[in-house]
């Protein structure tokens, strides 16, 4: 499985109170898969 998917693109965008995360692969197919993480927290300046 980590052969097939061996190229990953990571993006990581964050604000004061949420964060996104993506995680991108190509199959062998040609398909798109990835997976999106968000993440909340208190902002304290």
């Amino acid at each position: 499985m980590n052969q097939c998917l061996a190229n990953c693109t990571y993006y990581s965008i964050s604000f004061w109170d949420v964060g996104y995360t993506y995680e991108v692969r190509q199959t062998p197919a040609g398909d798109w898969i990835g997976v999106r993480s968000t993440s909340e927290f208190d902002y304290n300046p």
